[in-house]
C-alpha cells in the first residue's frame, strides 16, 4: 500500500476519531474506507452521466428519423393550406363577386376565431 499524508484541521479530526473508535476501527482504517467509498461514489456518478450522455444522444439520433418526417409532413400542408387559400380567391372572383378582398378577410377572421377556440367550445351546433 502506498501511504498518503492528509492535514485536517482539530474538529475534523476529532470527528474522524469518535467514529473510528464507534466502529472499532483505527483512523487510518476508517480514513481508508471513507476515502475508498468516496472514490467508488464519484465513480459511480461518473459512470451514470456517460450512460445518460449515450442514452441521450442515441435518442436524439432514434428521433431524428421521426422528426425529419414530421417536418415533412407539416410543410405538405403548408404549402395545402395556401394553395387551397389561393384557389378560394380565384374561385371567388371567377364567380364575378366585386367584394374578393372583403371575403377573405372575413374567411380569415372566421378561421382566426375557429383556431382561437378551445377543445370542447364546438359552437356550430353539430351535436
Amino acid at each position: 500500500m502506498n501511504n498518503i499524508t492528509l492535514r485536517v484541521d482539530p474538529e475534523m479530526y476529532n470527528a474522524i476519531k469518535i467514529a473510528a473508535t464507534r466502529n472499532g476501527l483505527t483512523i487510518s482504517e476508517y480514513a481508508r474506507r471513507a476515502l475508498e467509498t468516496g472514490a467508488e461514489r464519484a465513480a459511480s456518478v461518473a459512470g451514470r452521466e456517460e450512460a445518460a450522455a449515450a442514452v441521450r444522444a442515441e435518442m436524439r439520433r432514434a428521433l431524428l428519423v421521426t422528426e425529419n418526417r414530421i417536418i415533412k409532413i407539416l410543410t405538405k400542408a403548408i404549402f395545402a393550406s395556401v394553395t387551397d387559400t389561393h384557389l378560394s380567391v380565384q374561385c371567388i372572383a371567377t364567380a364575378n363577386r366585386r367584394d374578393v378582398t372583403e371575403t377573405l378577410k372575413s374567411a380569415r377572421a372566421a378561421s382566426v376565431t375557429y383556431l382561437q377556440q378551445k377543445d370542447g367550445d364546438d359552437n356550430d351546433g353539430d351535436k
